[in-house]
Formats: structure tokens, sequence, C-alpha cells
């Protein structure tokens, strides 16, 4: 993440609900620290059920080798643009185009 962002600010909270673009980020225990209404939408999640829980067991379809959260925080280089399937805890399937930071 960029440096000097802070995702729990009001200014960072405030810019995310006016994007039409889902955002998830996790940090490198694999939590959730921030999960925008968009990405609330697409995932069929509420903010409040991804905030401060574990990538994996939201979406326990995603592996280290096929999650492209994962592959940039191993690799620490950016993947722009890829289809990406997983299936939800709640069993639902998302396909999304993911561009990962």
């Amino acid at each position: 993440m960029a440096e000097g962002i802070d995702p729990g600010s009001k200014y960072f909270e405030q810019m995310m609900k006016f994007i039409d673009v889902g955002v998830h980020l996790i940090d490198r225990q694999e939590i959730t620290i921030f999960y925008n209404d968009k990405m609330a939408e697409t995932d069929g999640f509420k903010r409040e059920q991804v905030v401060g829980k574990n990538f994996f067991e939201l979406f326990p379809s995603l592996t280290n080798e096929t999650s492209t959260f994962m592959k940039v925080l191993q690799s620490g280089t950016e993947i722009r643009e890829k289809i990406q399937t997983y299936v939800s805890v709640t069993g639902k399937r998302i396909t999304t185009i993911n561009s990962t930071y």
C-alpha cells in the first residue's frame, strides 16, 4: 500500500464511497483491513462480515498459488487486470477482473 495512506482514516473511507470499483485490502497476516461497499456487493457480504477476518476463511477456494493477493505479497510485483474466479464461504461463485498491488 502507498506510504502515508491510512485505510482507517475518514478521508480514505469517504474517497472509497465515491468510486465504482471494489476495493479489498489485506495485511501481511492475511487479515482484511479495508473492504468497500462495491466489493461487498460483488462478493455478497456485508462489510462488517469481512473486516478483521482472515482472507482464506472468507474465500476458501483460493490458495497461496491462486490468490492474486498472495502472489503480490510474496513477489512484490503488481498484477493488473487478471480474470479470477473464486467461491466465497457462503458458496457464491464470483468472477472478477482484478488488479492487485
